[in-house]
């Protein structure tokens, strides 16, 4: 995975009470996916600042040992 550079995919606006799911954290950027329209699901990276709620991690829901 690349570290954010001026290069990155930014996302420009995240609505009110969309939800993200995290990817990876960097600090103050975190590489995040949220569904834009199914299925496809749109990836870039948002300041940390802007995330008001909780991230979840996109495998939190899976049980991987049943």
């Amino acid at each position: 995975m690349e570290k954010p550079s001026e290069k990155s995919k930014i996302i420009k606006k995240i609505g009110q009470n969309d939800i993200v799911g995290e990817i990876q954290d960097f600090g103050e950027w975190v590489f995040v996916y949220y569904r834009n329209t199914y299925p496809d699901f749109t990836y870039g990276y948002v300041r940390k600042s802007e995330l008001k709620k909780k991230i979840r991690h996109p495998f939190e829901n899976i049980d991987l040992f049943h």
